[in-house]
């Protein structure tokens, strides 16, 4: 199985510098991967409850489905956590800097990874060993899909039926 860490070719070494976000909604699962469809990603992703980036690079996972978790870029923590707060919301967090790290940018939102996560941290050292189930760091690719996930326009009802009839 081809594993996500080769594919970045991030090296044993180099775990230490990484938190995994495994980006899942609390009340809406989808969330992240909504913010991901729509260029707001990354806007979401720097805003935290807690201090939760303590290391300078982010893997970030965003939830696709049971198990499944799309690949949404390696970003570079530059500017320390500010508290913040949303009034009209009731929200206190806190928030971060972050840049894109230019490392194989072109398969965002194109690798999709198989991991079962039994635990409950959302934000573990690459390193990790958790008590139960694989770490992080032997995540496998389950698919790499042909273009990026994304909204496009409505093809048109002939172009759906002519899908559907090919299914």
């Amino acid at each position: 199985m081809l594993k996500l860490l080769d594919v970045l070719k991030i090296s044993e070494a180099e775990l230490k510098n990484y938190k995994v976000h495994f980006a899942i909604g609390v009340t809406d699962r989808m969330k992240p991967y909504k913010k991901f469809i729509i260029g707001e990603f990354k806007e979401w992703q720097e805003q935290q409850t807690n201090k939760n980036f303590s290391r300078p690079y982010i893997l970030s996972l965003i939830y696709y489905e049971k198990d499944l978790w799309m690949f949404g870029g390696i970003y570079r923590v530059t500017e320390n956590p500010v508290p913040i707060e949303r009034p009209d919301e009731d929200w206190k967090g806190w928030k971060y800097g972050t840049e894109l790290v230019d490392c194989q940018t072109d398969l965002i939102g194109r690798i999709v990874v198989s991991y079962k996560k039994e635990y409950r941290q959302s934000y573990p050292n690459l390193e990790m060993d958790p008590k139960s189930g694989i770490p992080p760091r032997e995540m496998c690719v389950s698919s790499i899909l042909d273009k990026r996930v994304s909204i496009t326009d409505f093809p048109g009802f002939g172009e759906v039926i002519s899908i559907m009839r090919h299914c």
